[in-house]
């Protein structure tokens, strides 16, 4: 079973950023965790961790954006030892959250996924979450990469309640 609680925990937030193995999925060559802004969690976010009974296994992250409050942005933040075992119950409990808890404004859901990860890919399409094409490019292990931007529609969301 999984537990999923808002947190402002900034500490806990930075601990699951900062794995070795999720710093390498998360971010671009040159970016280095002992850089990371240690200001807390921006205002507008909402952190929301997820709880298993072998320990923390993760979170998402919510966040409006600036130029369209009717959209916004998701990461997913799931540690490599708990993904096979937990990551469709963790997937049902997070589109649940979502629907239940985005404000009524929010039409859309959005994420950018690098296309070197596959898996993540088909988790958000199993999810719900449509391909719309190219988002911007990441740099990784010396390439650029495309992300994929995919978007799922707050009517979409309603069928995880």
């Amino acid at each position: 079973m999984i537990h999923l609680q808002e947190t402002t925990d900034y500490d806990l937030y930075k601990s699951i950023l900062v794995d070795p193995e999720m710093w390498d999925r998360i971010h671009e060559d040159g970016e280095e965790s002992k850089d990371m802004d240690d200001g807390g969690i921006p205002e507008g976010w909402h952190v929301i961790a997820a709880q298993t009974q072998d320990g923390l296994m993760g979170c998402f992250t919510v966040h409006s954006l600036p130029q369209n409050m009717n959209t916004w942005e998701l990461h997913v933040n799931v540690l490599e030892p708990f993904r096979e075992k937990y990551s469709s119950e963790f997937g049902r409990e997070m589109m649940k959250w979502m629907s239940e808890e985005l404000p009524v404004n929010v039409e859309w859901v959005k994420a950018q996924i690098p296309e070197i990860y596959p898996d993540v890919l088909r988790f958000a399409e199993k999810l719900g979450f449509r391909d719309f094409g190219e988002g911007r490019i990441f740099r990784k292990n010396g390439e650029d990469v495309t992300q994929r931007l995919v978007m799922v529609s707050r009517q979409e969301l309603k069928r995880w309640v």
